[in-house]
């Protein structure tokens, strides 16, 4: 891979390296019409990867709090390797099909709350947790949630 800078020196990523394969770095200065040689090789670089696909575990029930008369709170619960949470209200106590309201969050689980509810509505809540290029499994669907009158 060659990558040619102009001006002051800053970071770059190589995309597109094998993972397991050891890589050198040299770099060669270049200015006034002229070059250097090649610097001293830099030290090995391993390209190491997490194979993408390799699922997440199933994130535990997650948190309804602050229940109102048209909305709810709800709080993913942390699971290992995961950057990110979708959060999914069903009205179906199966928790399945196409969900009421879905909200997507990137990094540590927070709360965040659904509006719009239907007053003295019964809902019924999962998580699936994100990253490593894959998606878990649904959690178990929180305990029935019934938004008061």
């Amino acid at each position: 891979f060659t990558f040619t800078e102009t001006g002051s020196p800053v970071a770059h990523a190589f995309t597109g390296l094998t993972a397991g394969t050891h890589y050198y770095v040299t770099v060669i200065a270049v200015g006034n019409g002229t070059t250097t040689s090649n610097s001293a090789a830099s030290a090995v670089l391993s390209v190491t990867t997490t194979a993408a696909g390799t699922p997440l575990a199933t994130p535990a029930a997650p948190t309804v709090s602050a229940v109102g008369t048209t909305s709810i709170t709800v709080t993913p619960v942390a699971t290992t390797g995961a950057t990110g949470y979708i959060i999914n209200v069903y009205t179906t106590s199966t928790a399945t099909g196409t969900p009421a309201f879905t909200f997507t969050e990137t990094g540590s689980p927070v709360a965040h709350s659904f509006t719009g509810l239907t007053a003295s509505g019964h809902y019924y809540v999962t998580v699936i947790a994100v990253g490593n290029g894959t998606t878990s499994t649904n959690s178990a669907a929180s305990t029935v949630v019934s938004v008061v009158a």
